[in-house]
């Protein structure tokens, strides 16, 4: 016999999945990433709207499916709001350093460091962090943006090390 709060917190846990993997989240993502590849920087209206429509593909693909995961975890241990709002913004900034990370990774990286195909991204037109803002900027975005997941673990003081030990790897990943 399920109580009534199991049921809530199942259909809280089957929601968030539902929307990150939705057209909302991963696959509305993947739609307009796929449809950016058809245009120029200057169809989205120069680089700076560029950066933005990217970022937002960013949070609904990679960012949706991280967030969920966080979410869905506090979710699970009945965590109060405060919680759960904590971890989805440390998952948001975690899953854009992950992408940011990967662009660069793809733009200097050989085939056999990386383990998969290097540069298929510059052959596609694809959007780019490097792309949009040259491998520096590109680097300190990344570094600001896990400075700002890190940030949102103040909550959790001693008890979040393990995040946090996450998001530098994303820094330092080589592959």
């Amino acid at each position: 016999h399920q109580s009534t709060s199991d049921v809530a917190k199942s259909a809280a846990l089957i929601g968030t999945l539902a929307t990150a993997a939705g057209p909302a989240g991963l696959v509305g993502g993947q739609a307009d990433d796929l449809d950016a590849e058809k245009h120029t920087v200057e169809d989205f209206g120069g680089p700076e709207a560029a950066l933005k429509h990217l970022e937002a593909i960013h949070h609904r693909k990679t960012g949706a499916l991280f967030t969920a995961c966080a979410a869905m975890g506090a979710i699970s241990a009945g965590a109060d709001s405060n919680v759960v709002s904590a971890l989805t913004d440390y998952a948001k900034a975690f899953g854009l350093a992950f992408q940011i990370t990967d662009d660069l990774l793809d733009c200097t990286s050989t085939d056999e460091q990386l383990g998969k195909r290097t540069g298929k991204d510059d052959g596609r037109g694809k959007l780019t962090y490097p792309g949009l803002m040259g491998l520096d900027r590109a680097r300190a975005h990344a570094e600001a943006t896990i400075h700002a997941a890190r940030e949102s673990l103040q909550l959790f003081g001693t008890t979040a090390q393990r995040l946090r030990t996450l998001a530098d790897f994303v820094l330092e990943r080589t592959n």
